[in-house]
């Protein structure tokens, strides 16, 4: 199932989960509020693709919003 889904997910996609995820979890750790390690991602990833953007490059959605539910399932999985 994970071998279909990781062929599925383009690699990109992929990183920025995973980076958001861990974003999450380091947020949470030093502030014990799991709402706290979702806000930190979704800074992270907006941040990101603001420099992305500056830097000859384009906002992607798409990358925002992996970054943004690596957060938000790292913190659910953290807060259960």
């Amino acid at each position: 199932m994970w071998s279909r889904i990781a062929t599925l997910v383009p690699l990109d996609k992929q990183a920025h989960f995973w980076a958001g995820g861990c974003i999450a979890l380091v947020a949470v750790h030093f502030a014990s509020l799991y709402v706290v390690g979702v806000l930190a991602a979704i800074f992270a990833g907006f941040v990101k693709e603001m420099i992305d953007e500056n830097t000859g490059g384009s906002f992607d959605p798409f990358d925002f919003m992996a970054t943004m539910a690596g957060g938000i399932v790292f913190s659910v999985i953290v807060w259960l």
